[in-house]
């Protein structure tokens, strides 16, 4: 059977590599988050005000709404609505993520002699927040000269979807890649220049998206993997950077995520505008908690409560209960993460729970025009506020 293939806008004609194995525990995760942002898009939390439907676009179209529109034209097939808790839950990570990268965009653009500024992507899933990141580049810069360079990073399996996606939805302009270097446990799948409409004024030279596979979960075994994968991408660090992460550390094991911050670390070191933003659980381990759950507090034993459930998610099949064993939160509480972050060489960091920072951002985002004081209130029936609150504060 000959392997699928499509014909884009240009006529050009594009065969796709299937995936070396079955769908590993990452990806089957990378496709549920996809889809419970869709369900959250879909419910009404990111709308404006009353709004009851996705906004259509315009000129004065918010830019959290150019995102969902994004999202839903690299969505393909039918889509899986979530509870609401999980969609206010989903939500709440969209509207931090998105608020964080455009604030970023907004401060650097500003800055004298910039000529090129890197989004980097680390475990992008099908998140169409790097082809997003353009659109702020055409709202917030009038200089035509600078650049936007996209990297995306993740397994095999996501970047054959991810691929697809993006030629199929025609978001990209390119062709996919032959990385005919099988002596790397790196492979350069797709460049092209990012196509969104509102960035048509800007003139780019060059291709400003690089989609890469490597296996993040094995980094520990090469701890530059990530550096050197970033190099042979093209990505020049010299220039200001922000690499965004959500909810992958995690998956990698102790050793294997330490090893993962100390190469974001390298990329970021290149410049004082460079950031690392992520979320990911912050959960107490078992020897903190004790085996009473009679002197747990509400936080402690719905966080545990929650990691045992999240456990048991993953443990879904032969294959992911290898996987699932990796699975290791970065710690239980925001000072041990701040230590841990660096130890591992990212100095001046930060940490809050994702409840107290989608509070600030939330409040800030009402008062924005094309919003309004109704933006991520429930548009669907929601009385989980307890829940929801308890659920954000198992992420920082």
């Amino acid at each position: 059977m000959a392997p699928p293939a499509f014909f884009d806008s240009r006529g050009i004609k594009h065969i796709f590599i299937m995936a070396k194995e079955n769908p590993t525990a990452v990806s089957k995760t990378a496709h549920d988050s996809f889809h419970a942002k869709l369900s959250a898009v879909d419910a009404g939390w990111l709308h404006s005000n009353d709004v009851d439907s996705v906004p259509n676009l315009t000129e004065n179209s918010h830019s959290i709404h150019v995102y969902t529109d994004l999202l839903q034209q690299l969505h393909r097939g039918p889509k899986r609505r979530q509870s609401p808790l999980v969609n206010a839950g989903y939500a709440a990570r969209m509207s931090t993520m998105t608020y964080i990268l455009e604030r970023w965009v907004y401060e650097v653009v500003k800055a004298d002699n910039i000529r090129c500024i890197n989004v980097v992507m680390v475990g992008c899933g099908m998140d169409a927040l790097g082809i997003w990141s353009k659109h702020l580049l055409s709202k917030f810069n009038n200089k035509s000269s600078m650049m936007l360079n996209v990297y995306e990073f993740d397994c095999w399996d996501n970047c054959i979807l991810k691929k697809e996606l993006l030629l199929e939805s025609d978001l990209l302009t390119g062709d996919s890649t032959t990385d005919d270097d099988n002596s790397q446990s790196y492979h350069i799948h797709l460049k092209g220049k990012i196509n969104i409409a509102r960035n048509a004024s800007l003139v780019d030279r060059e291709d400003d998206y690089t989609l890469v596979s490597l296996d993040l979960r094995e980094i520990h075994e090469t701890k530059s993997i990530l550096s050197l994968a970033a190099l042979k991408a093209g990505l020049d660090s010299v220039q200001p950077t922000i690499v965004l992460s959500e909810l992958v550390l995690a998956y990698l094991g102790y050793d294997g995520a330490n090893a993962v911050i100390r190469s974001i670390s390298d990329v970021i070191h290149g410049n004082r505008l460079s950031v690392f933003t992520c979320i990911e659980p912050m959960i107490p381990t078992d020897d903190e908690l004790g085996n009473s759950l009679s002197m747990l507090s509400v936080e402690e034993a719905y966080a545990r409560d929650y990691n045992q459930k999240f456990l048991e998610k993953l443990q879904t099949g032969a294959k992911s209960r290898q996987n699932s064993s990796r699975f290791s939160a970065l710690g239980s509480n925001t000072s041990t993460i701040q230590q841990r972050l660096e130890s591992c060489g990212l100095s001046n960091s930060y940490s809050t729970t994702l409840r107290e920072g989608t509070a600030c951002i939330v409040r800030n985002l009402r008062g924005e025009s094309g919003l309004g004081p109704k933006f991520m209130c429930a548009k669907e029936p929601f009385d989980e506020h307890t829940a929801l609150a308890l659920n954000l504060g198992c992420y920082w």
